[in-house]
């Protein structure tokens, strides 16, 4: 699933249209990992752009960085 925005009501829809997808069976468990992913992807490139900022980003990179990891391995 593709879509999601940071702002506004597209990021709300998105969101919830995945999780009723997911706790619906309509996604895999696969499909779920993959849009969490793309999520993280998103996530990423915004805390890359704003790590140099402040300490706590770059935490929060790091952070991301852990938990996408996380994903790729059980994917």
């Amino acid at each position: 699933m593709s879509g999601y925005a940071y702002s506004g009501l597209s990021s709300k829809e998105h969101k919830d249209d995945t999780c009723a997808a997911i706790t619906s069976s309509e996604m895999t468990y696969a499909a779920c990992l993959t849009a969490v992913h793309e999520c993280m992807l998103e996530l990423r490139s915004t805390f890359d752009e704003i790590r140099g900022l402040d300490s706590a980003f770059e935490e929060n990179a790091r952070r991301i960085e852990s938990i996408e990891l996380n994903l790729i391995e059980r994917d």
